[in-house]
């Protein structure tokens, strides 16, 4: 399963997802799938890649989904 740090994940981008202090161990030991492809979606949403972030956004549940939609479109 891809996760956030696939792809480079740098401090200022953990803060901003939620995420500050962990590393990939700790990550693994506690996030789900769901919870990956969420951090993914914020992840790319961060880094003003929407078309790759709704990608990952579109994979969630409907109800996550629509979380997901209405936080990033309060920012």
């Amino acid at each position: 399963m891809e996760t956030i740090f696939d792809y480079n994940i740098t401090e200022e981008e953990k803060k901003k997802i939620g995420c500050p202090a962990l590393d990939i161990n700790e990550y693994l030991r506690f996030a789900d799938s769901e919870l990956m492809i969420l951090d993914l979606a914020y992840l790319f949403h961060t880094r003003g890649d929407m078309e790759k972030a709704k990608s990952y956004a579109d994979k969630l549940p409907p109800l996550r989904r629509q979380d997901w939609y209405r936080t990033i479109n309060h920012y």
